[in-house]
């Protein structure tokens, strides 16, 4: 049997579905959670938002490193496609998403000024560190939610561009086409 070769691209597609998978069953664990505890207290309702976002924030980080070549080679294909139903719609989910990418690149950037100025006794497990950070993974909760959510259009749009082309798929799974995300303005998951 032949072994199937990946391009660095697909294997970025790859981490990117893991990603969305295991950013999906976090966001389904929260759902459950407010669910089933509708009444529950403002303190145990936030430590259970912290865990979300930390554990978001963590699975994030394993693609941070490919998400501007990932946008990037979207874009490219995106301006390669002719006449498909799609490309509005794409646009708008890669601005999105770049957006989302400069806000994360952002707040990466301020932690890492924070962590500098903590005093040398903050250590994860203290108040002192652990409060910023928390505060830091709260305010990327929206923009991770936006490469759960929308992230499905890099692999739509690999798809469309190889079906234009005529080039195999070589990564399975890849150009399975995810349910289309919500409209704009539709109501955010908290």
């Amino acid at each position: 049997m032949t072994p199937i070769r990946s391009s660095p691209h697909d294997l970025h597609l790859r981490a990117l579905a893991v990603y969305r998978e295991r950013a999906t069953a976090i966001l389904a664990q929260w759902d459950l959670y407010t669910t089933r505890n509708p009444d529950a207290d403002s303190l145990a309702y936030g430590l259970r938002q912290r865990v979300r976002d930390a554990e978001t924030w963590r699975e994030f980080t394993r693609i941070a490193p490919l998400t501007d070549s990932l946008l990037q080679r979207a874009e490219h294909q995106l301006a390669q496609l002719s006449g498909h139903r799609e490309q509005r719609r794409w646009r708008g989910q890669l601005g999105r998403l770049d957006a989302a990418n400069r806000g994360l690149r952002q707040l990466r950037h301020e932690w890492r000024q924070t962590r500098t100025a903590l005093p040398h006794t903050a250590r994860p497990g203290t108040e002192e560190y652990d409060e910023p950070i928390a505060e830091r993974n709260a305010d990327a909760w929206g923009y991770l939610d936006e490469w759960t959510l929308l992230s499905t259009a890099l692999t739509e749009i690999d798809a469309a561009a190889r079906a234009q082309s005529g080039t195999p798929v070589t990564a399975r799974g890849l150009t399975q086409a995810a349910p289309a995300p919500p409209a704009a303005g539709a109501p955010r998951r908290r």
